[in-house]
């Protein structure tokens, strides 16, 4: 990728046929539609969008598995054995998030055919400046507010499904709409979704930056911001950590995981969700 990319491509989504993106996403994609409150149809839409990408995301991830082990194997021959240990539970682990994608992306494709309401509004922020990050995507967060275990990502238990976050954060035209989602059937998530509906902007808007930068890794910024606060979320990114997939370790890599992920850990993160950072128009 280019370390520079225009607005009209950034976190663009290519390989979506042209009549569905210009059908099945139209109304989210409208900036006029901000200034309500999302409608169910546009929640829809972001979900499925959001499913369908890491859907191609995981999938381009075991094609890469198979070609380093393929170059790594023509250089030592011997050591392919190793190379299995390693790369099959990172194998195994996208294969689980596919297929729980997939069950995302056919809850959020039963409102087009069906006109079934799976997913829910969880908060709606539009602040009257422009924000100098853009994203969108899911997020099966560890533990909420309280420290409770919203999602085990370590588990083997096929039974068990993962309760994911979807988080846009929206810059427009001269506003910047920040939304988050949830599935209304989920239990375990209820907890955080409730502290999202109560808290004063300001402290939501806080928390979902900090989970941006702990979470996400496909975020995108503008070039107005300044070099010192580059560094600053240089340093916030070597302090973070990806537990990643351990094999046979479920319990130590979860408490690992609860203790790097707690949401009440104090990390000094800039909040690009304030006017403190706001995009000025050239």
């Amino acid at each position: 990728m280019k370390n520079d990319s225009g607005i009209n491509n950034a976190g663009t989504f290519h390989i979506i046929c042209r009549e569905c993106d210009g059908t099945v996403f139209q109304n989210y994609e409208d900036p006029e539609t901000y200034i309500n409150t999302p409608t169910p149809e546009m929640l829809n839409q972001i979900v499925l969008k959001n499913s369908l990408r890491d859907i191609y995301k995981h999938e381009t991830e075991l094609e890469l598995f198979d070609l380093f082990k393929a170059m790594m194997v023509r250089k030592e021959p011997k050591f392919a054995s190793l190379f299995d240990m390693f790369l099959e539970p990172q194998r195994s682990a996208r294969k689980l998030d596919i297929n729980e994608c997939y069950g995302v992306c056919n809850r959020a494709k039963a409102f087009i055919d069906d006109k079934l309401p799976w997913f829910e509004l969880a908060s709606y922020d539009l602040l009257d400046f422009v924000t100098p990050v853009a994203f969108q995507g899911m997020m099966a967060i560890s533990t909420g507010m309280n420290g409770e275990i919203i999602n085990n990502r370590f588990t083997t238990d096929i039974n068990y499904k993962l309760e994911y976050l979807h988080l846009a954060i929206l810059p427009l035209q001269n506003k910047t709409a920040v939304i988050t989602i949830v599935d209304k059937s989920n239990e375990r998530i209820k907890q955080f979704v409730f502290f999202l509906q109560t808290a004063p902007s300001a402290t939501r808007l806080e928390v979902l930056n900090r989970m941006l930068f702990m979470y996400a890794e496909d975020y995108f910024f503008s070039k107005q911001l300044k070099d010192k606060t580059i560094k600053s979320l240089e340093l916030v990114a070597q302090m973070l950590q990806d537990a990643g997939t351990v094999k046979g370790y479920e319990n130590q890599a979860l408490a690992r995981e609860i203790r790097d992920y707690d949401l009440r850990r104090d990390i000094a993160i800039p909040n690009l969700l304030t006017k403190e950072y706001e995009v000025i128009k050239c």
